[in-house]
């Protein structure tokens, strides 16, 4: 194949190549995707995304089962009927903004997450090495002669 002075493939399958590229883009722009694009009220995709209220006393009561936390609110005082009812009592908005924040509460860290991703880190450097044909030497230094 001989090449041009830009670095271009000169020759048939050079020309092909570029053929079938014009011919690709020219039909890919001529038939353009079906849609339409408008701006949608806060308030309705707000309300399209939101759970419902059932949604949000089901996360609550969830979260409100687990022994660790009834303990603490039994250490509080509050029996469960009293936290049921003072739920009840919220507005909507009020219930899923506390239903969001205690989502990204884990009453014990979330450990599992973090391991994962330090196993995934190493495995990604020790096959970076291994496909560099690359070995680490981990060797106990040599006190200081005296």
């Amino acid at each position: 194949m001989r090449r041009c002075h830009r670095g271009i493939v000169a020759g048939l399958p050079g020309k092909l190549l570029a053929c079938y590229l014009v011919a690709a883009t020219a039909l890919l722009g001529a038939f353009p995707r079906e849609g339409a694009a408008a701006l949608v009220p806060t308030a309705l995709a707000a309300a399209e995304q939101a759970p419902g209220r059932a949604e949000d006393l089901a996360r609550l009561q969830s979260l409100l089962e687990r022994k660790v936390v009834a303990q603490r609110l039994a250490d509080l005082g509050l029996s469960a009927e009293e936290i049921r009812a003072r739920l009840e009592a919220l507005d909507d908005a009020r219930l899923h903004e506390l239903a969001e924040r205690m989502d990204g509460l884990l009453p014990a860290g979330d450990a599992g997450a973090v391991v994962v991703a330090l196993l995934v880190v190493v495995l990604l450097v020790v096959l970076i090495f291994y496909l560099m044909d690359r070995k680490i030497i981990i060797t106990r230094p040599e006190p200081p002669k005296r």
